[in-house]
């Protein structure tokens, strides 16, 4: 029942392919996960042919039924072990402040939805908003995907320092590269990276799958009350390929093309149950008023 969220504050990172492509690996793993797409862009409900449906919502609101029921209506078998819900649309249609009871509620929603599964994967706006903000506080792993480009990793940066504190929530980097150039890509993406973010001691130097723990300048890490950040060892590449893929409604599970690609996802997914097989989970049970408190939602 771990919720990890997928964000970057710039679009064009690879936020969407790395939900899907991710909650696809860790199916294969023998997880149950729930891949909840609440980007009004509706990039991941796209590549995996799912639509919500806006009216089911509008039916709800008019009728009195709760959030929770009209999502739990809206969940959609994708995949064997995979289920996908398209929230998009309503968070469009309802926005919500950051700290703001609405968003509160949205926090429990997603936690209560988390319960039937192994891993709720949660795909995101690229930018600041007040269901990012509620996504986070209840997740157990932040996911973000950058891109060789200063933006992508300012905009990281910027991620991280507007939940500083989140002292309960693990982030890891995960770096997306633009073409099959690994090598020299790759070292332009660490360059940018190196710039800000420096590499704690590592004792699992050898281990080539294992993130590394690293620290922001300038942001308290490693400490009682500080970030825990870490940075994916691999790139996963990216191509025509996998957008070719996308337009037909697959992910990169679906076919045996591009093993190297499809072998960055499966150790991106074997490094998130690391992680968070190594994090106490406390997760508390629904307060008394929860169902109550979608019905007025």
């Amino acid at each position: 029942m771990s919720i990890v969220c997928i964000s970057n504050l710039k679009g064009g990172v690879g936020k969407s392919s790395l939900s899907v492509n991710t909650a696809h690996a860790l199916t294969r793993r023998g997880c149950e996960v729930l891949l909840v797409d609440i980007d009004p862009q509706n990039a991941t409900s796209m590549l995996l042919n799912h639509s919500s449906s806006i009216e089911a919502n509008e039916r709800a609101s008019s009728t009195g039924d709760s959030l929770l029921d009209t999502c739990l209506d809206q969940i959609s078998y994708a995949r064997p072990g995979l289920s996908i819900l398209s929230l998009g649309s309503l968070i469009a249609r309802l926005p919500m402040e950051p700290d703001s009871e609405e968003a509160r509620v949205f926090g429990k929603l997603l936690q209560e939805l988390s319960f039937n599964y192994d891993f709720l994967l949660v795909d995101t706006p690229p930018y600041w908003c007040g269901a990012l903000a509620a996504t986070l506080a209840v997740s157990s792993l932040g996911l973000v995907p950058i891109d060789p480009s200063i933006l992508a990793v300012e905009a990281a940066i910027e991620l991280l320092k507007r939940n500083t504190q989140h002292t309960d929530l693990q982030w890891m980097l995960q770096r997306t590269l633009v073409n099959r150039q690994a090598k020299r890509v790759s070292r332009i993406a660490t360059e940018h990276l190196e710039q800000s973010f420096h590499p704690q001691i590592d004792t699992e130097s050898g281990q080539d799958e294992q993130p590394k723990k690293i620290s922001l300048q300038g942001v308290s890490c490693w400490e009682p009350g500080g970030l825990q950040l870490f940075l994916s060892r691999i790139a996963i590449p990216r191509s025509e390929q996998v957008h070719r893929l996308g337009f037909s409604g697959k992910t990169l599970f679906d076919t045996r093309e591009i093993p190297l690609i499809r072998e960055g996802y499966e150790i991106c997914a074997r490094q998130i149950e690391a992680l968070l097989a190594c994090q106490d989970e406390h997760t508390e049970e629904p307060e008394n008023d929860f169902l109550a408190a979608f019905a007025s939602f």
